[in-house]
């Protein structure tokens, strides 16, 4: 499971069933309405958090067959 926190209360505010496995990295989306989730099963999984469920679920076979899910871990980094 991932769990979403108000850091300004320390409340949860959502209980999203990931994946199988662990998940390894999120990411929101700069707009926070996109929560993606990479786990040990090679899969990213893109969240819809104003409607919590999953939006999309991303599966390549190579690493550069995953740019745009990568691009909101990237976003997320710098």
């Amino acid at each position: 499971s991932i769990v979403v926190w108000d850091v300004s209360t320390g409340l949860e505010v959502q209980k999203i069933e990931s994946q199988r496995g662990f998940t390894q990295e999120l990411a929101f989306a700069t707009s926070g309405q996109l929560l993606a989730a990479r786990g040990t099963s090679g899969r990213i999984r893109l969240f819809d958090l104003t409607k919590a469920n999953l939006h999309s679920t991303l599966f390549k076979e190579t690493q550069e067959e995953y740019t745009p899910a990568l691009q909101i871990f990237q976003a997320a980094r710098a």
